[in-house]
């Protein structure tokens, strides 16, 4: 069973384009911010290129910027927006 939207997609990308593309983007609404993996990720192959896909590069870049000018703002728990949850955080940066 696949464990990670992307896991999920890949496997989707086996049966249909259109799912993965909307699995994606379902997972980058819920910022899931990940921009390079969609990049690398050999399982996406299929989906590159295409202008769906060029868009959801677009919005996991524009979810990657919202979360680094967050995470260089002084007070994190203060300042953070909706939409961002600590778990989220953790993902993207473990570090912090």
């Amino acid at each position: 069973m696949a464990k990670s939207p992307q896991e999920s997609s890949a496997v989707w990308s086996l049966c249909s384009k259109y799912a993965s593309l909307r699995l994606l983007k379902s997972a980058v609404q819920q910022n899931y911010c990940a921009y390079t993996a969609l990049q690398t990720d050999p399982l996406l192959v299929k989906l590159r290129g295409s202008p769906e896909f060029d868009d959801l590069l677009a919005a996991a870049k524009g979810c990657q910027n919202r979360f680094q000018a967050q995470r260089n703002q002084p007070s994190q728990a203060h300042n953070a927006k909706p939409g961002i949850s600590t778990s989220t955080l953790a993902i993207l940066d473990p570090s912090h």
